[in-house]
């Protein structure tokens, strides 16, 4: 379940298009396919790549890792 929000989407106010909805926060790479399946309009990764820890040790590889990681996850779906 993706964080405590269902995906979901409303009419405007003003016309019949839908909202267009693009998480910025708490994709990791066990829930980004629930985001993609929502059809997302875009999403934002952060933290889940750009660990601070792997930054601290000027890790590049590991994140670098994690970046084609989230790519092939996104490829798959």
């Amino acid at each position: 379940m993706l964080c405590r929000f269902k995906p979901f989407s409303l009419p405007t106010l003003f016309h019949d298009e839908p909202i267009k909805y693009m998480p910025s926060g708490g994709v990791t790479l066990e829930n980004i396919g629930e985001y993609l399946a929502a059809k997302v309009s875009g999403i934002i990764v952060g933290s889940a790549i750009i660990r601070p820890e792997l930054v601290k040790s000027s890790d590049w590889k590991a994140i670098e890792g994690l970046s084609r990681s989230f790519v092939e996850k996104i490829k798959g779906a």
